[in-house]
């Protein structure tokens, strides 16, 4: 699945979801990111608190061992700053 972005823009947010599955726990990546992980710490989705935010795809990737995502990832954002 590739990842896909849905934009709130009343809130000035959005989430990316990353793959199907059930979210065990969300990881605070950094002020403005959420990243919410099943019960294996798998990635599932990311939260975005505002869409100003430099979400630092290199960091997510390599934190959560996910290279395969990398390139859709990036491609999901471009949208919302576009």
């Amino acid at each position: 699945m590739q990842p896909v972005l849905d934009v709130d823009t009343e809130a000035d947010a959005g989430y990316v979801t990353l793959r199907e599955g059930s979210v065990a726990r969300t990881d605070q990546f950094s002020d403005s990111v959420l990243v919410d992980v099943d019960n294996a710490g798998i990635p599932v989705g990311i939260e975005i608190l505002t869409l100003a935010a430099d979400v630092d795809v290199d960091g997510i990737v390599t934190r959560y061992n996910i290279p395969e995502i990398r390139d859709g990832l990036r491609n999901a954002l471009g949208r919302a700053h576009r």
